[in-house]
């Protein structure tokens, strides 16, 4: 699309524009002013509101690739990752989430663990390659469910960490463009 003024669309158009664009075979025209925008293609006419204001700078939160990225398949991470979830909380207290410690030791193996509170406790070993330094971090379950699905099966993942407080980036092999950030709990 050339010359397209910036907006901002709410949700549920994009939903339905995501579902009739799939399916459509023609081209899209678009047009967008200050209060409306609208997509015109084959017989169909969407109308929607723009959402005031500016899209913040999203970049400003996505961390630098570092130097040493852990390097692991998607489902080596989302399996173990999963075992010990499913093994925490599993009579379903009160407990809203489930914390995931993640250790990463260079040329040795790694672990994902977790406690609960009742007190039990799970750790599996993963594969991966990693060359920095020892570090652990902690991520939600569910967050990171969440985030590696979006992800392909077979993809080969790369997470940078800086430090055990410091956003998590996820990038693919599969997906260049797509980048994906997890904010790390307390270990």
């Amino acid at each position: 699309v050339e010359n397209l003024p910036p907006a901002i669309l709410p949700g549920k158009a994009i939903g339905h524009l995501r579902k009739l664009l799939g399916k459509a075979q023609a081209e899209v025209t678009v047009t967008i002013s200050h209060s409306a925008a609208e997509f015109r293609f084959a017989e169909t006419e969407i109308r929607t509101a723009v959402v005031e204001g500016e899209y913040p700078n999203y970049q400003r939160v996505i961390p630098p690739e570092q130097d040493a990225p852990i390097q692991c398949a998607r489902d080596a991470l989302m399996e173990p990752a999963g075992a010990v979830a499913g093994i925490l909380n599993i009579e379903g207290d009160k407990l809203k989430f489930r914390k995931l410690v993640v250790e990463m030791k260079a040329d040795q193996e790694h672990e994902i663990s977790g406690r609960d509170s009742g007190g039990a406790c799970a750790q599996e070993p993963f594969g991966a390659e990693y060359s920095g330094g020892p570090v652990s971090f902690a991520i939600n379950h569910e967050v990171a469910r969440g985030v590696l699905g979006v992800f392909g099966e077979s993809a080969k993942l790369s997470l940078s960490i800086a430090d055990p407080g410091a956003p998590l980036l996820v990038m693919s092999d599969k997906d260049p463009d797509l980048a994906a950030v997890i904010m790390p709990m307390k270990v």
